[in-house]
């Protein structure tokens, strides 16, 4: 590829719609999409997803792209990974999107940047499970000093003995990122773990890596190549998962759940059974969506809060602590459920209203406006509708 030039203040535009324009598109042939990127003040790196229509063949590749300024100008030079790229400091995640390749072209770029990348200095370029090197040795608390690691995942380790094997329970290390330290072992390349056992009641099940993230992901399972999996967050079971979808922290999607669009995931949130996430709506907390629970808009579910059955959440609708959103309840607008409130059979929380404490809103029960309901009460009846009454009528019944 040439160079392309344009003004400074137009860099940001033009280089966007560069990338759009030459590995973004969708013709007769080829379905091409860039699935992650970082663009640093000189350089820029991608991985491009290019499936072809007739046979279905797929690969991910790297894409460098050169920057330069000067004078007002900006001038960018982008090449495949198979044109060899003098540009080698692609980072870890989008190494490990990448498809394996037999060009030695690019075999060879690959370990120009893995051998830029021996030494670290930041632990989110390891996989649980991955063997490190100290410079100088570790002490233990129980006296024991190693200099080979293996990572458990935030600040836990496990000492490792010279035949690479784990010696050690789990033991939290804070100050173990500021050494100087370089990754021995698995293959930072790997994208597979043969099984898993994800503690869903199947046992052990082939699993692999997801490319974005490096969490584990169940081989019946799919994840779009654009969601994101956070390294201790998992997938498991026959769920799907569509467009820009983030599981982070110890996340975990399981059963046939359905998660799609900018849905959010952290913490020790799940997402099970047939619950069906979407919009941008949010799993917090140990919150757990379950049933045939619906998700959708911008709601966000916290704390330790459960929704479930066929519980529909709408809007901007909100349910923490230890509420419950059941049977056929539906929260919408902008109400809130919070403490130990239960919304079920087919009430609805609706506007502004909040139920909150111990309250309890079932049967056909529709609470709206500003209403709260609160302590112990129980709202319920065949058809029942509270609405908080404007401040012009509590003003003139006083």
């Amino acid at each position: 590829m040439g160079w392309t030039t344009f003004p400074v203040e137009q860099a940001g535009t033009a280089l966007g719609t560069k990338i759009r324009d030459i590995y973004g598109f969708d013709n007769d042939r080829v379905v091409s999409r860039v699935i992650d990127s970082m663009v640093r003040i000189d350089e820029a790196y991608l991985a491009v997803h290019q499936a072809h229509k007739e046979d279905g063949a797929s690969q991910i590749f790297a894409v460098v792209c050169q920057i330069q300024r000067d004078r007002g100008q900006i001038a960018v030079h982008d090449m495949t990974e198979f044109a060899g790229p003098l540009n080698t400091a692609c980072p870890s995640r989008i190494l490990r999107c990448l498809t394996d390749t037999d060009n030695p072209t690019a075999l060879a770029w690959r370990g120009r940047c893995l051998e830029k990348q021996m030494k670290h200095d930041n632990p989110k370029d390891l996989f649980i499970g991955d063997t490190v090197q100290f410079d100088k040795p570790i002490r233990f608390t129980d006296g024991q000093v190693f200099t080979m690691l293996r990572y458990d995942g935030a600040d836990a380790w496990r000492g490792v003995d010279a035949a690479g094997n784990a010696v050690t329970e789990s033991v939290t290390i804070r100050d173990a990122y500021t050494q100087d330290w370089r990754l021995i072992g698995p293959d930072p390349f790997r994208n597979a773990e043969t099984t898993w056992d994800f503690d869903d009641g199947h046992g052990i099940v082939a699993a692999h890596r997801h490319p974005n993230g490096g969490g584990l992901v169940a081989d019946t399972a799919w994840v779009d190549p654009l969601a994101f999996v956070d390294r201790e967050a998992s997938v498991a079971g026959f769920v799907r998962i569509y467009g820009k979808v983030r599981l982070e922290d110890r996340s975990k999607a399981r059963d046939n759940a359905v998660l799609e669009g900018r849905v959010r995931l952290a913490d020790d949130a799940i997402a099970e059974q047939e619950a069906h996430l979407s919009g941008w709506s949010a799993a917090l907390g140990r919150s757990i969506a379950q049933g045939r629970g619906v998700m959708r808009d911008r709601t966000v579910i916290d704390g330790m809060a459960t929704l479930k059955d066929r519980g529909l959440m709408c809007d901007g609708s909100r349910l923490s602590g230890r509420a419950c959103l059941q049977d056929d309840g539906r929260m919408s607008g902008q109400s809130q459920g919070t403490g130990r409130a239960v919304i079920r059979d087919a009430a609805q929380l609706r506007d502004s209203a909040l139920a909150t404490d111990s309250a309890v809103i079932k049967g056909m029960s529709v609470v709206g406006g500003t209403e709260k309901v609160t302590y112990n009460r129980m709202v319920d009846g065949a058809q029942q509708d509270i609405q908080a009454p404007p401040k012009a009528a509590r003003r003139n019944s006083r």
